[in-house]
Formats: structure tokens, sequence, C-alpha cells
């Protein structure tokens, strides 16, 4: 795991607070620069489609310097690289991020929800897609609920983005909650043994917290 994923892991950007923080936005990114050890070298810290990518700059050489990324750091320097490198990090983390996760209210609401009964934070593990959330079994790593934000006529009807859940269900079960309002075939996951729900409140929380629920428990087999 990259340094800017340990330091921002499960954290949205704010875009609206980045200008405020020193950011200049350019095409379609935000981009912002930092001098260390008085002038000789650079940090750097891009922002695109809430991807957060670092640089440090040799301004003498004009090469990158990558040292401080080795997993064993031996030297005094590169530590002290490090050191810095996280510390602008965090410091962007303390003021241009915000606490939910997701588009939606009721998205955020479940995440939360989850964290309360299972323990488990959504992780943010496909590139280019900051804002598909999956949630995974602490013990085993085993996927029960993964919170994508989509084009809604993915799976239904409308042109507007959507936040969709998906979830694990019985294969038996599957059919009947197909001909119910809420439900839909799932969209990029087997569509025999998952199934994908709108979070636009059409259902409440806690029906679609038994359905978690349920997908959790097939992630328990075998532990």
């Amino acid at each position: 795991m990259s340094i800017e994923d340990e330091i921002l892991k499960g954290k949205k950007i704010d875009q609206s607070k980045l200008i405020d923080y020193g950011f200049i936005k350019k095409d379609d990114g935000y981009y912002i620069s930092k001098d260390i050890f008085d002038g000789r070298f650079k940090i750097t810290i891009e922002i695109k489609k809430g991807i957060v990518k670092g640089e440090v700059y040799d301004k003498v050489s004009k090469d990158v310097y990558t040292n401080y990324r080795l997993n064993h750091l031996t030297g005094l320097f590169s530590r002290e690289v490090r050191l810095e490198f996280e510390e602008f990090l965090k410091d962007i983390k303390d003021k241009c991020v915000i606490d939910d996760y997701f588009a939606y209210p009721q998205a955020n609401r479940l995440a939360k929800l989850i964290k309360n009964r299972f323990g488990d934070n959504p992780e943010f593990i496909f590139k280019g897609h900051s804002d598909f959330g999956v949630f995974r079994n602490s013990l085993n790593k085993k996927w029960y609920a993964l919170i994508m934000n989509i084009p809604k006529n993915k799976i239904a009807c409308g042109d507007e983005f959507i936040d969709v859940l998906n979830v694990k269900l019985p294969v038996l079960d599957i059919p009947n909650l197909l001909s119910k309002k809420g439900f839909y075939e799932a969209y990029h996951m087997n569509k025999k043994n998952w199934v994908s729900i709108i979070l636009d409140d059409t259902l409440e929380d806690e029906v679609i917290m038994e359905c978690i629920t349920k997908s959790y428990s097939f992630t328990e087999k075998n532990i």
C-alpha cells in the first residue's frame, strides 16, 4: 500500500476545501507544492478524480527522489523525507477531507451501521473509482458488500448517478427479491448470488441491513 493510501484510506477529498488550502486547479486536477530542507527539495501533491498522488523532487538535480518510499528505510535522510511527506499528507487529510464516504445519505448511514455491527470500514481499492467502497470481513478479507456510484441506467431507468449496494444472498431468495421494489439484478457481479439495491431510501435502512447481515454470514463459513 502506498503512503498516500495508508494515510488517506477511507477518506474522501472535499474539493471545495482544496482551493482555500492552497491547491491550484488545473485541467482535471488540483495541484500543490511545498519546499522542504531550505528549498533543496520539493513535495508536489496531485489530486485527480479523488486519487491522491505525491512526488518528491530534488530541485538541484531536477530528479524525482524515491528512496523515502522503500519499505525498509536505512538512511537518516530518507526517513526525514518520508516524515516530511507524511506530515504534508496528514495536514491535507485534517483540513481537506469529509467524514462521509459516499454521495448519498443512505449509503453513509449504512456505512456507519456496518461499522457499528461488524467493525468494518469501506476499502477503496479500485484504481480510478475512489467512490467504490468494499466491505470485507476483517478476519478473512472476504467481501460481503460493495457500494458504488454509477449511472442509474446501468440497472434501471434514469440518467443521474446513484449509489448502489451489492450484497450476496441465498440463490433461492433472489428471484423473489427481484420481484420487489428496490431490488435489481446485480451490477458487475454474479447475478446468481448477488443483487443490487439503489440507496435512495426506497428501502428502509433496517431492511437493507438484514440483507447485509445475510451477506456477511457467507463470509463466516470456514473461518
